[in-house]
């Protein structure tokens, strides 16, 4: 038998893994085509109202037992019928129900957890809402959270039913920049009444860079990623820690997602509420909240994926007046992390925490992470080492 020439499998491999990755290009080409012209849409929320019609048949029967199991104050509301509105869910496994009366606008939000992951993040945000709520130094500021009014499980399904705020989220708005300031302005608030001063060490780390790190490390094998990718992978994660490690710095509770999909206003702009508390942390660079603010006001404005956006940050650096300004009057922005750290920190954390959690379907993975991934990490890939 002849021995197979290593160099031609190599070489094979190799032209594969390049076939592949042009494939994915094309796709995220034609998807990002088609969601400027509105189709992507349009399939999207066909497919979410046949996910919740399906949904909805199993979440139905529990939804009256836990209606009934709760404490409602006002004696018209405990008294009348309530009936569901509209069903979301999402790629974590949760499945999100309003209810209300007929004919009125939705009063409460119903949150079912159907995976472990799911059940660990009612849990975070329920621990994170009786903290903020019980905070005596957050005054006021605590009418911007939502109300929890019951939580516990049925069977195996956890679930947590909060008031549901009214409001419009930020969405799109995000790109008008008095609307960027409020949001900006709204959860500044919380990061300077909970400011404690401190030296970024292990704990923050960890969370912060190196864990996010194993599970995008982990993505990218299963893909048979290009090693260069995964150098630049771990060239990134070695110089955050350096940019971090030891730096005297601010931290203080921050939401954690705060994206404008989290964010209410009223008619006039002002914000009105923040929901979805899944990812809080009490002790935490108030920055994240605000680079994460800014990073998917530009997805939300310009259709476009988070790696993309960050790529188009690092190659042009092209930031407006007003990003720059909430930037510099975040809690911890003495401290001097440069806006590339707190870019791709943003990044990271937001990909490393998305991995693990998600259910994607295999097409949507390898488009997602060819678009949120691939795109920034061959961008690392070809820079300059520094």
């Amino acid at each position: 038998m002849i021995a197979a020439d290593p160099r031609v499998a190599t070489a094979t491999m190799g032209t594969q893994d390049r076939l592949i990755k042009r494939l994915w290009w094309l796709m995220v080409v034609m998807r990002d085509l088609s969601m400027r012209f509105g189709i992507l849409g349009w399939f999207r929320r066909f497919r979410r109202a046949r996910a919740g019609r399906r949904i909805a048949t199993g979440s139905y029967p529990v939804v009256p037992e836990i209606l009934s199991g709760l404490d409602i104050r006002a004696p018209e509301l405990a008294a009348a019928r309530w009936q569901v509105a509209a069903v979301h869910h999402n790629p974590v496994g949760m499945t999100m129900l309003t209810a209300g009366l007929p004919h009125r606008p939705a009063h409460m939000l119903i949150k079912l957890a159907e995976t472990t992951a799911a059940s660990d993040s009612l849990d975070v945000e329920r621990v994170a809402l009786h903290a903020l709520r019980d905070d005596e130094r957050l005054g006021d500021w605590r009418d911007l959270l939502p109300q929890l009014l019951a939580n516990g499980h049925i069977g195996s399904t956890a679930y947590v039913v909060e008031e549901r705020l009214s409001g419009l989220t930020l969405g799109v708005r995000a790109g008008d920049p008095r609307l960027l300031r409020a949001a900006a302005d709204a959860i500044g608030r919380l990061h300077r009444a909970t400011a404690r001063d401190a030296i970024v060490g292990t704990e923050l780390l960890e969370r912060a860079v190196l864990e996010p790190t194993r599970m995008l490390t982990g993505a990218l094998a299963r893909r048979r990623a290009q090693r260069s990718n995964i150098e630049a992978l771990e060239r990134l994660a070695d110089g955050l820690c350096a940019s971090l490690e030891g730096r005297v710095t601010v931290l203080s509770w921050i939401h954690g997602d705060y994206w404008p999909g989290n964010i209410l206003t009223n008619s006039n702009g002002d914000v009105n509420g923040i929901v979805d508390w899944e990812f809080a942390c009490a002790d935490d660079l108030p920055s994240f909240d605000v680079a994460t603010l800014i990073l998917h006001a530009r997805t939300e404005c310009r259709g476009q994926h988070l790696g993309r956006v960050v790529r188009d940050l690092l190659a042009s650096s092209a930031w407006s007046p007003t990003e720059l300004a909430l930037l510099g009057d975040a809690a911890d922005a003495r401290a001097g992390l440069d806006l590339e750290t707190l870019v791709l920190l943003s990044w990271l954390r937001h990909i490393g925490r998305t991995i693990p959690r998600c259910r994607f379907r295999f097409l949507d993975e390898g488009l997602w992470i060819h678009s949120q991934v691939d795109t920034l990490l061959d961008f690392l890939a070809q820079a300059p080492k520094r």
